[in-house]
């Protein structure tokens, strides 16, 4: 069955079918909806229930009592079970950018002070890894994902900078 979705306050709207998450029908439309994990461990796809019913799950309990009061839900962990209308990050800007996977190298790494690392990744020639400000990325090692903030600007020679506080 499919419902309406209406993201407020910029008043978009897209049809979800029920059997999927709230996240996954809006990432199918092309409406990018904040979020991380996509898995209800971050917390970054908060969103407010202003109206309508949705099946909600908070398996790691990242929400307070306090917002689950207030309407608060997890978009990725939330299926509508009629039509809705939620209060959450639309973020139209990042519709033109793919989430992707692609390889890289370390090119350099340097310790400007004890605690911080500058890590140069090379991505390939072919990657087209384009972003935006503010942007980050999950770095994959041996199992193990971390999220780091993109200290460089977009450049032609697939150069990613990355500043690392050891934590």
């Amino acid at each position: 069955m499919n419902y309406k979705v209406t993201i407020l306050p910029s008043d978009t709207a897209f049809n979800s079918d029920a059997e999927l998450t709230i996240l996954q029908n809006a990432l199918q439309n092309n409406i990018i909806l904040e979020h991380s994990c996509g898995t209800g461990q971050c917390g970054a796809c908060k969103a407010k229930l202003l109206t309508g019913n949705i099946e909600f799950e908070d398996k790691y309990n990242i929400l307070t009592a306090s917002e689950k009061s207030e309407g608060i839900f997890l978009t990725c962990t939330s299926k509508v079970l009629s039509d809705i209308q939620i209060e959450a990050e639309y973020l139209p800007e990042l519709a033109g950018i793919q989430r992707k996977t692609v390889p890289g190298k370390v090119d350099s790494v340097s310790f400007p002070v004890p605690d911080v690392a500058v890590l140069h990744l090379r991505l390939p020639p072919t990657a087209n890894f384009n972003y935006l400000p503010g942007q980050y990325l999950d770095l994959m090692y041996n199992g193990i994902t971390r999220s780091y903030s993109i200290a460089s600007a977009p450049a032609e020679n697939n150069m990613l900078e990355l500043h690392i506080r050891k934590v």
